[in-house]
């Protein structure tokens, strides 16, 4: 599988697949491809999988494009933003906001949902994608990329809304901070993703639903 992106302020990704190659990848985000490659739904974890993502607001599958002879499939966010790559090695993990996966050269990964509160009043998304390696992972954040990396010392808290990746050798919680009182008036979360240890977090520059509520609001 080799891979290109292009574009700057709105990426597209562009995956070139051989014969017997596979991809997965989410169906909202898919632009074109070559009449070789047949596309397929494909349910993650089977029906309760599939039942899961239904509850959480992810669709019911993912696309499975097949390759019957060399081909390419282009594939993008659907705000502004960027295309990054994740590349696992054996062993190797990285979890992904459901809103933020593009695609993955497996269809393997385990969902685990986020408290309820946090999506309502935190602007996250109800579930995450662990994907563990051997596996390649593209994820788009919309806006720019916020990386921070954790040595060790201190914590960073993040709001959900702006969640992307992270590395699970973090500890992660969603801790409830601040009041309603200063959500509703202030404009501040109720919620806090935290995070400390070891690793590298990765965040949207621009919260995806509040983007989209402010572009709804200016036309």
């Amino acid at each position: 599988m080799k891979y290109k992106i292009v574009g700057d302020d709105m990426q597209t990704l562009l995956i070139s697949l051989n014969k017997g190659d596979a991809l997965y990848a989410n169906p909202g985000h898919f632009i074109r491809k070559d009449k070789c490659i047949e596309m397929n739904a494909y349910a993650v974890g089977g029906a309760k999988g599939g039942l899961t993502r239904v509850l959480t607001g992810a669709g019911v599958s993912l696309a499975e494009f097949s390759a019957n002879g060399n081909g390419e499939v282009a594939l993008a966010g659907i705000l502004p933003g960027k295309v990054l790559r994740f590349e696992l090695g054996e062993g190797e993990e990285i979890v992904v906001e459901h809103s933020a996966y593009l695609a993955s050269a497996t269809g393997s990964m385990a969902i685990q949902t986020i408290p309820l509160g946090a999506a309502v009043f935190g602007g996250a998304g109800l579930f995450l994608q662990r994907h563990r390696g051997p596996e390649i992972v593209f994820a788009h954040v919309v806006g720019g990329a916020v990386e921070t990396e954790l040595n060790g010392d201190g914590e960073v808290q993040i709001e959900p809304g702006h969640l992307a990746a992270f590395q699970p050798s973090l500890d992660y919680d969603i801790k409830y901070v601040g009041s309603i009182r200063a959500a509703v008036l202030g404009g501040a979360g109720l919620f806090l993703a935290t995070f400390k240890g070891r690793g590298k977090v990765v965040c949207h520059s621009t919260p995806r639903f509040a983007f989209i509520r402010t572009s709804g609001a200016r036309r």
